[in-house]
């Protein structure tokens, strides 16, 4: 037990604790500050004390070891090799190699004095020898080669493991670099990660290290945003197979702020659907949905869900309707994704991860002129104050003139995602009809597929501003160009 290690190390001023698996040809070390040693910079240490005394030797460590590993062999002088995870793997590669020493993430050390084979009581020895050798303390040379914040190991159970490999390499193909080397290996400048399948269980195992504790923060949440992404994907394609068989056939049963504005039976239930089923997978999460309302969770991430966006389409038999699911982490979009169920089109997008419709990704348009761009805008309605009312049409008029082309439509679901196809060029919305459910997945998608997204001020948009303010929805090549014509004379 870990905690108990390190209470009796502080009760009797230890420089050191030793902690072994049954067998004891694991071990893992407890500084004389109470920290754990990672099996990373505990490779990285007896690396270091092994070349010192055998410079010029092949040192060998597995995939999932940090970047100080490779670093502190190449400094000492020595030769390195990066193998899979696993006894078999290791002991052959180290007979081909004659490596004098293999270090393992998970606290396997091997050596070549010792038959090639691991022993957690003679890394135990050498490592009070080097502490012997080194005159400093264990909390010293920690801090010497721990320098790349890591995530630990980060499990995920996931039923199709092939299915979200694939994602995971289709989502970061932009990478510097990635090898299959064990699992997947995905290299940026700043940070790493590996993503590799449990050999006995469903699980996907995760390590992220990275350059600073912030970077971390931000990463780790990537590949997790993937898992999320795939089981929200799934929900919306059942939640469509549920509206389509409503569709012809479903009731209002009420309306809420206007004729237009109805609840039928395929709406609650799609959300009742959709609700259960993200909590069944993330029973912590809370949820912002449009008949239900907020639903508090303990967790940092937040559901907005609209199961029906286009309820008066639906109701009067029009195809364009769709489903609306987006994931806030912080306050901050991470997800958006909209389904068409009787296109059979589901657009998917994830927080740095890019936009795809139907796997395929997708991105906005090149024009970058007003003059051969397509402008959708939501018209004004009969029932603005006049002075407001002349004043949109004011604004419409001076974009018609110079816009390839203007059209209006009232249907954001509709029109945004077809900006992050390249289809049009810009979405103006200008007045304050919709939801944050109505929006939140379609900002995310055009800001994936490279577009650009603010509030007719031109700010960031939030829950609390767009309905103020407006939406434009762009390229982003005529994103300036649209802002200053709105702006004018505001």
């Amino acid at each position: 037990n870990t905690a108990d290690l390190k209470r009796r190390i502080f009760e009797v001023g230890a420089d050191i604790g030793f902690t072994f698996d049954g067998d004891a040809d694991r071990v893992f070390l407890i500084d004389d500050r109470g920290r754990f040693v990672s099996g990373t910079v505990t490779t990285a240490m007896l690396a270091r004390y092994i070349l010192q005394n055998h410079p010029g030797e092949m040192v060998l460590y597995n995939a999932i070891c940090g970047r100080i590993v490779p670093q502190t062999i190449e400094k000492y002088g020595g030769k390195s090799k990066r193998i899979r995870v696993g006894y078999s793997y290791i002991k052959n590669a180290m007979k081909e190699t004659n490596a004098i020493f293999c270090g393992e993430h998970s606290g396997h050390y091997f050596y070549r004095e010792y038959f090639n084979s691991e022993s957690g009581v003679l890394s135990a020895l050498m490592v009070l020898s080097l502490l012997s050798a080194e005159e400093k303390k264990l909390s010293e040379l920690v801090d010497e080669l721990d320098i790349y914040p890591a995530s630990g190991e980060i499990n995920f159970i996931v039923s199709d493991i092939p299915s979200v490999v694939s994602q995971i390499k289709n989502g970061f193909s932009n990478a510097q670099s990635i090898d299959e080397l064990d699992g997947i290996s995905v290299w940026y400048q700043d940070y790493w990660f590996n993503v590799r399948a449990s050999k006995t269980e469903p699980l996907l195992r995760l390590n992220v290290e990275a350059d600073s504790t912030e970077i971390l923060d931000t990463k780790t949440q990537a590949p997790s945003l993937l898992q999320y992404q795939k089981t929200a994907e799934t929900i919306c394609l059942e939640a469509g197979k549920i509206l389509l068989e409503f569709r012809g056939k479903a009731q209002i049963l009420r309306s809420k702020k206007d004729f237009g504005d109805i609840v039928t039976e395929a709406d609650e239930a799609s959300e009742n659907y959709i609700i259960s089923r993200l909590k069944k997978s993330f029973p912590d999460h809370a949820f912002l949905s449009e008949e239900s309302g907020q639903k508090a969770g303990e967790s940092e991430y937040r559901w907005i869900i609209d199961p029906l966006d286009g309820t008066k389409e639906f109701a009067k038999g029009v195809p364009l309707f769709a489903i609306n699911i987006a994931l806030e982490f912080k306050h901050e979009l991470v997800l958006g994704i909209t389904y068409y169920p009787v296109m059979d089109e589901l657009f998917s997008s994830a927080k740095g991860l890019g936009a795809n419709l139907n796997g395929v990704s997708i991105h906005v348009s090149d024009i970058d002129s007003l003059e051969k761009s397509i402008v959708y805008a939501h018209p004004p309605k009969g029932s603005e104050p006049s002075e407001n009312f002349d004043r949109l049409w004011d604004k419409l008029k001076a974009i018609s003139k110079l816009a390839y082309r203007l059209k209006t439509g009232s249907s954001e679901q509709f029109y945004c995602p077809w900006i992050a196809l390249g289809a049009y060029e810009a979405y103006w919305l200008s007045v304050d009809y919709p939801s944050w459910w109505d929006m939140a997945s379609l900002i995310l998608i055009v800001q994936e597929a490279g577009g650009r997204v603010t509030t007719g001020n031109g700010n960031h948009v939030s829950e609390g501003n767009f309905k103020e303010d407006g939406i434009l929805a762009t390229n982003g090549k005529i994103h300036d160009q649209l802002l200053t014509l709105i702006q004018k004379g505001s």
